[in-house]
């Protein structure tokens, strides 16, 4: 099977997406008659070359990562330039990958709803949406710590390659916890509570010299 892949993140390859493609496609190239090509949706000037390539695409996988409930604005854009062609893309396949640095998957079941009508206009196959919460230190994380979520990402891609469908008891596993346990829930609390929530946004603030306008309000 031949598969065509959009990567949605701005960080292009740099990113948490690229990663979960990578496992992904791992599983997906078991087979060794699979083929898969990915493209950078971040290369806004390449768009067009995009489109087209989509259009003779027979299988596609957009992936991208949930900003504030929502997906980046340049994976909206160039879903936008798809305007020209809804319900003309009868006989692809679409299905999708949507990760979050929520640990929870209900923030995604939004965009996910969004992405099912937009299969539906466009005219093409709904093969399913793969949710993954907890990505955002994915890059930084050792190996040990992320092997279960590789594992399930290489079995879900095996067998989408050998069925072109996606196992619901692989995805319910892999997007767990659909909801925080009132438990765990208690413990974010506490880590709240005490700073351990922020010291990793705080860095990232601090490195993009942006520590002190964290409370700024430029809207208000």
């Amino acid at each position: 099977m031949k598969l065509t892949v959009f990567n949605g993140s701005t960080r292009g390859s740099k990113g948490n997406s690229e990663i979960l493609i990578n496992w992904f496609k791992e599983g997906f190239l078991k087979d060794t008659s699979g083929d898969v090509n990915v493209h950078y949706i971040k290369d806004q000037d390449k768009h067009p070359d995009m489109i087209e390539i989509l259009k003779r695409s027979e299988t596609v996988l957009l992936a991208f990562p949930l900003y504030t409930d929502a997906m980046p604005g340049i994976v909206k854009k160039f879903i936008d330039k798809l305007a020209d062609y809804q319900g003309s893309m009868s006989g692809k396949s679409l299905l999708f990958l949507v990760h979050s640095g929520f640990p929870e998957a209900c923030h995604s079941r939004g965009v996910e709803r969004y992405l099912k009508k937009l299969t539906a206009k466009l005219g093409a196959d709904y093969l399913g949406t793969i949710v993954k919460g907890g990505s955002e230190g994915l890059r930084i994380m050792p190996q040990m710590m992320t092997r279960k979520s590789r594992l399930l990402f290489n079995q879900i891609g095996e067998q989408f390659a050998g069925t072109k469908s996606l196992d619901p008891g692989l995805l319910k596993k892999l997007a767990s916890p659909e909801r925080l346990s009132p438990f765990s829930r208690g413990v974010y609390r506490f880590m709240s509570l005490i700073g351990l929530n922020n010291l990793y946004w705080n860095g990232m603030l601090k490195k993009n010299g942006a520590y002190k306008n964290r409370f700024n309000t430029p809207y208000v």
